[in-house]
């Protein structure tokens, strides 16, 4: 479906309004991924050209600033010589320490991975007489 989200969405309050046909909230089941599939009441099988997206169920990458530190890990490496001379034996220890830990700042791209799996359960959106249904979320 070429429309976005939001014309949807008018689309189907617009007709909801013109001919007295509210939308329907429908529970279904992802019954496949690739290609997209959601079964609703065990007696209808939506694929994806019927299938709105909302961010809630897909993969999709934002930007955003951070100002991180990774946790601090740290070493610690024993070091000794023994010297031995004619009338004396000197052991000599020292410990040394290790540690460090790195900075990630400024404007980052992230992804968020809500993409529908297999058996999730989501809520659909439906134009009463039409055959666009939007998925809200899933639970």
């Amino acid at each position: 479906m070429g429309s976005s989200l939001g014309e949807v969405i008018k689309r189907m309050a617009v007709g909801a309004n013109d001919a007295n046909a509210p939308t329907s909230v429908l529970f279904g089941t992802v019954t496949s991924v690739n290609p997209l599939e959601i079964a609703v009441e065990q007696k209808m099988k939506l694929t994806k050209e019927f299938l709105v997206l909302t961010k809630n169920v897909k993969d999709y990458t934002v930007d955003v600033t951070v100002n991180w530190s990774t946790e601090t890990r740290s070493l610690n490496a024993n070091h000794s010589h023994t010297v031995t001379g004619d009338a004396t034996v000197e052991v000599q220890n020292e410990n040394i320490g290790l540690s460090h830990n790195h900075t990630v700042s400024g404007r980052k791209t992230i992804t968020i991975h809500n993409g529908l799996k297999t058996n999730d359960n989501v809520i659909l959106l439906q134009q009463q007489g039409a055959n666009n249904y939007i998925v809200l979320d899933k639970f």
